[in-house]
């Protein structure tokens, strides 16, 4: 998960939170037992989140955030290979398909910044998961 907070009218700092998954331990299918020796049992994995922030301000001119702070509303690009976006063609050279950047709106017309989300899959959100993220960008503007 990435997102822009806007420094001004032109610019904006990118953040960005990653989940990295390591190995907890195991657990049986049968517990009862407690047989840990058993071939059925599977891994558990447990979540370190790491930050990455960046002061280095970027332009919003030329981006998918900037268009979402323009527009106030979701930039959705399903297919990165498509887009016009510089950011866009790097992205689906990576291996990226689809990105959907929705604005943190204060007070539901003031943008504050953008929630960006990237998936592997071409045109990767379903229309109720990009109106969740839409939901959670007017909760965060909310306070």
């Amino acid at each position: 998960v990435s997102y822009a907070m806007l420094t001004g009218s032109k610019h904006f700092l990118l953040k960005r939170v990653t989940a990295v998954r390591k190995k907890r331990g195991t657990v049986c299918d049968d517990e009862e037992e407690g047989d840990i020796d058993s071939s059925e049992h599977s891994q558990l994995w447990s979540v370190d989140l790491h930050c990455l922030d960046s002061d280095h301000k970027r332009p919003l001119a030329g981006t998918a955030a900037g268009a979402c702070v323009a527009a106030r509303r979701e930039h959705y690009t399903p297919r990165t290979r498509d887009s016009l976006f510089e950011t866009h063609k790097v992205f689906h050279r990576n291996g990226v398909n689809t990105v959907l950047v929705t604005p943190i709106l204060v007070n539901g017309n003031k943008c504050a910044g953008c929630i960006m989300l990237a998936r592997r899959e071409e045109d990767g959100f379903s229309g109720a998961e990009r109106m969740l993220i839409g939901e959670v960008g007017l909760l965060l503007g909310a306070n």
